[in-house]
């Protein structure tokens, strides 16, 4: 359909009109999606659009303007992926308007100028829909999405100026785990498991008692890694790798709307992910992780994070002797962070020598040091040993 300037003026102040709802926002959003599957002047409309409202995601230009923004993006995108999931599960309406592969392309590229503005707002709903849209969107055409996510995440990892950035790039990319192994995207350089094995030991650094966005972003990352395979096998691993999910050359859901990714150019989402087959037709997956190694200074940390959080019976005062109820207070690691899920994960996809070794740890953990503010997170340790690993456990 063809949409005149005077529709995209009326579009720009729905956006624009600091009275309006919630759900003008949102059917504005849907227009959006709508422009891009049209052609002509409808489609040009939408990129002017962007283009208006693209210094309004700037992290400087913070104001009561950005929760709008937030909820057209979340809108958007989510009207985006719902229409394309009804279209290609043969759910579709009679008569319902079809994205081809070329619009679905022009919306991808329009929303991620978008969430790629908004990833470092200062408002935090502009930062969550711009960071779940960069997922999303991942897995529609990966490789428009995934290079911005990584390039960014090493750019905050490199440069100092910018590890304020950090814990949104760990978090963006958390949420990208699952599509980037789905796809199997690579660069020329390095494969997939390259990638997630560099970024798993470089975020090491990140579980640190002084920083909690820090170290909740670190625990979301470790979980979307241990959530995202079957078994966690390192490079030095003797024992059979499990079959990852999706297929030994990858895939995504370009490969149904019959896209090119831009990543090829870079590796692509092709061949040469590194994925083999165990001899049984089965794909499997194994990381360039010195496990062994990986474990001991995740464990290291985790112990010492539990120190630095805990203050000591001195610190509540003498008063707090009479309520002992109150020494289960829980820090913010059990109440902000994946930090329960991870250590759930970890124990369950670790090989079972390994497994035995963490349960080994934690028992000479609880036997030498006495951690009362910090019980809760302890307790929660050792339960998920016994469940993981019974017979390691009561040894």
């Amino acid at each position: 359909r063809q949409c005149p300037a005077a529709e995209l003026d009326g579009l720009t102040a729905t956006l624009a009109g600091e009275q309006q709802q919630p759900p003008q926002q949102g059917a504005a959003a849907g227009d959006g999606v709508q422009m891009s599957a049209a052609v002509g002047a409808a489609a040009d409309a939408l990129d002017s659009l962007v283009q208006l409202l693209e210094q309004y995601c700037h992290p400087s230009n913070t104001g009561a303007w950005s929760g709008d923004l937030a909820v057209f993006l979340r809108h958007g995108v989510h009207y985006f992926m719902k229409v394309l999931g009804r279209q290609y599960g043969r759910a579709g309406w009679p008569g319902e308007q079809v994205i081809v592969a070329t619009a679905a392309r022009r919306y991808v590229r329009a929303a991620v100028k978008l969430a790629a503005r908004g990833q470092y707002s200062k408002r935090d709903s502009l930062v969550s829909a711009s960071c779940k849209a960069l997922c999303h969107l991942s897995y529609v055409w990966p490789g428009a999405v995934l290079p911005l996510v990584l390039g960014r995440f090493q750019s905050a990892l490199a440069t100092a100026t910018a590890m304020h950035q950090l814990p949104t790039s760990i978090s963006t990319l958390a949420l990208c785990v699952r599509p980037l192994l789905l796809a199997g995207w690579h660069t020329k350089e390095e494969s997939t498991q390259q990638l997630i094995a560099e970024a798993m030991m470089a975020v090491l650094p990140g579980i640190d008692a002084n920083d909690e966005g820090k170290t909740a972003a670190v625990f979301q990352f470790y979980t979307a890694v241990l959530s995202s395979i079957p078994a966690l096998h390192g490079a030095a691993e003797e024992e059979e790798a499990a079959p990852v999910y999706g297929s030994a050359e990858g895939g995504s859901a370009m490969d149904v709307l019959e896209f090119s990714t831009a990543g090829d150019a870079a590796g692509g989402n092709g061949n040469g992910n590194g994925n083999g087959s165990n001899g049984k037709g089965v794909p499997v997956y194994t990381l360039p992780l010195y496990l062994d190694d990986w474990v001991d200074q995740v464990m290291e940390r985790l112990f010492t994070l539990l120190g630095n959080l805990d203050t000591g019976p001195s610190h509540r005062g003498m008063d707090q002797q009479a309520k002992p109820e109150l020494l289960l207070q829980s820090t913010y690691l059990g109440k902000d962070t994946l930090y329960h899920s991870f250590f759930q994960h970890l124990l369950l996809r670790l090989p079972p020598r390994l497994a035995d070794h963490v349960v080994g740890l934690l028992g000479q953990f609880a036997t030498e040091r006495a951690l009362p503010t910090v019980a809760l997170e302890a307790s929660s340790m050792f339960r998920s040993a016994s469940i993981a690993r019974p017979a390691a456990a009561v040894e």
